[in-house]
This record gives C-alpha cells, sequence and structure tokens, in this order.
C-alpha cells in the first residue's frame, strides 16, 4: 500500500514538473495542482490527497497503524489507483 502511494504520488510531481511546468511541495499539493489543471475530477483529488495523508501515518506513526484498518482502506481505496493510472496512460507519455 505505502508502495502504491508513493508510486501514484511521484508520478503526479513528474506530470506537475514535465507537463505544467509547476512546483508542488507535497503529494497533497500535487493532487490539487492536477485537480486545478482539470486533469482529475474533484472526487480523485479528494481521495488522493486523504491517500496522501495515510501514506503519513504509515510512514511516520507506524507503530499506531491498525492491520485491519489499512486492509479495509486499501479494499475500499484500490479503485483509485486504478482511476489515476487510466487517467495517465490516455493524456500523458511518461
Amino acid at each position: 500500500m505505502l508502495r502504491a502511494i508513493e508510486a501514484t504520488a511521484n508520478i503526479c510531481s513528474h506530470i506537475a514538473a514535465k507537463k505544467l511546468l509547476k512546483g508542488v511541495e507535497s503529494p497533497a499539493e500535487c493532487f490539487e495542482l492536477l485537480e486545478k489543471e482539470k486533469l482529475i475530477n474533484k472526487d480523485l483529488s479528494t481521495s488522493l490527497r486523504r491517500m496522501a495523508r495515510f501514506r503519513n501515518i504509515l510512514v511516520h506513526r507506524y507503530w499506531e497503524v491498525n492491520e485491519r484498518k489499512v486492509y479495509q482502506y486499501a479494499k475500499k481505496n484500490l479503485v483509485d489507483f486504478e482511476k489515476f493510472i487510466e487517467i495517465v496512460s490516455k493524456n500523458f507519455k511518461i
């Protein structure tokens, strides 16, 4: 889960830098930029920003992580990765 979130954030940063010529300070800011530029919709942007915050919990407060909640979160939100990949593969040659 952590690797998937980080890969999504890295792809977003790459798009921001190479295609939009803009820098971002965080994954959440990056997903917000893609929404602002009308590259992803508000729902996906919101979900990906939440995912970026979830990543911070996994990395920085891992001792508080409940494995059952991680599993439920992954089950519920895998579709967001798929949506993002579909948009990127349709619109960008990276």
